[in-house]
């Protein structure tokens, strides 16, 4: 699994578009623009319509699928 996800991370940046008004996420799972948090959803919603192959649309899409299958850890 980590090697699929290093294998997407590596072809995204070798065939991610720049710019087309994207903005930079330093940190995908907590994405934060213009120093306000959005969630990867409005993001994604927002910035990302039509533009799959950005680079940082792919990140904050994949760190939403990721944050999807987590559950709550139990606290003992």
């Amino acid at each position: 699994m980590k090697l699929r996800l290093l294998l997407v991370g590596v072809s995204a940046l070798i065939l991610g578009a720049c710019g087309n008004g994207v903005p930079n996420v330093d940190d995908p799972h907590n994405v934060v623009v213009g120093g306000q948090k959005m969630k990867q959803g409005d993001f994604l919603a927002k910035y990302c319509e039509g533009k799959s192959s950005n680079d940082t649309c792919r990140k904050v899409y994949l760190a939403m699928h990721q944050d999807s299958t987590r559950g709550a850890m139990p606290k003992w």
